[in-house]
């Protein structure tokens, strides 16, 4: 029986753990010097030069509606979906997680009505759960993408 397995970016934010699916990450960066955008919404913090290519960046603290913190560990995490690419700030990168299906939860019953809003899931840990972050979601959603902010 051939077992079907996921990869995902674990990170942190406020306390919480999150996942993010591999395949959209591009790289992990340390922090950059951001240019702020005039009249851009509040979770877009600016943008960055990342080797030659302009690229908004959001905060993921600011769309949990928290005020932004930096330390020596928060990451730039670049993704890359549809026509999209942009970086998210968190406060840490922690791994690579390689988790088999059924150890994912669709079924969000569980979250407030603003967790829903970005986590499609939530992998079942031992210590732990992890919300897997849906970045297209999330950014549609808060109108990030298709014609508003990026």
């Amino acid at each position: 029986m051939e077992r079907t397995t996921h990869q995902f970016v674990i990170f942190e934010v406020n306390g919480e753990i999150y996942g993010l699916n591999i395949l959209i990450a591009e790289s992990i960066e340390s922090m950059y010097r951001i240019t702020r955008v005039p009249k851009s919404p509040p979770e877009i913090v600016g943008v960055i030069n990342l080797r030659g290519d302009i690229v908004p960046i959001i905060s993921l603290r600011k769309i949990l509606g928290l005020e932004d913190s930096y330390t020596d560990l928060t990451r730039l995490i670049i993704v890359r979906f549809e026509d999209y690419r942009l970086g998210l700030i968190v406060d840490r990168v922690y791994d690579i997680l390689t988790v088999p299906q059924n150890n994912i939860q669709t079924n969000v019953d569980v979250l407030t009505d603003r967790e829903r809003i970005f986590v499609s899931g939530i992998i079942n840990m031992n210590d732990r759960p992890i919300m897997l972050m849906d970045v297209p979601k999330t950014l549609e959603r808060i109108n990030l993408i298709n014609g508003q902010g990026v």
